[in-house]
């Protein structure tokens, strides 16, 4: 392995899937986009491959829920976890990443908060800006982590710009 950060609980290294299981440890993808979103892959698919990879999975799609909730619905006991999480894409820049305990949680914050900001693509920017989002999470039980801090796909989009 690999040795990066690590914490008691979270840690950043590289990994051996079969070493971390025998751990007792699991292994997440945080960050997973489906068809829901700006990915071709089927919720089914994507429980598949986290499956056979030995992994869980949170679903982030671009300003949507649909995948989250559809996971959350055929889910079998034997599936890998589902974290229901969104990556909100804000109209100033940044990608935050949202991830909630329960489908629940993240579908009354969709619905009665973020739904009316969403553009006719709907993953493209929402018609808020970071510091809106981040304001409308507060009092929330939920997780909030920059997308892509340094910016994506060759531009300057990152937390620090919208900083």
């Amino acid at each position: 392995m690999m040795k990066g950060p690590s914490s008691d609980r979270v840690s950043f290294e590289h990994y051996d899937i079969s070493e971390l299981n025998s751990a007792g440890l699991t292994g997440f993808d945080m960050h997973y986009h489906t068809r829901y979103s700006d990915s071709f892959t089927s919720i089914h698919g994507a429980l598949n491959l986290a499956k056979k990879k030995g992994i869980n999975l949170a679903i982030t799609d671009h300003n949507l829920i649909g995948g989250v909730l559809e996971a959350c619905e055929i889910r079998k006991e034997d599936d890998p976890i589902v974290v229901p999480g969104i990556e909100i894409s804000s109209g100033d820049g940044p990608h935050i990443l949202v991830y909630f305990h329960t489908a629940g949680e993240l579908q009354d914050y969709w619905e009665n908060v973020l739904k009316t900001h969403i553009p006719h693509c709907p993953w493209l920017g929402i018609d808020r800006e970071t510091e809106w989002i981040l304001n409308s999470l507060e009092g929330r039980d939920c997780v909030v982590s920059a997308a892509h801090p340094m910016g994506y796909l060759g531009t300057i989009k990152g937390v620090e710009r919208g900083v």
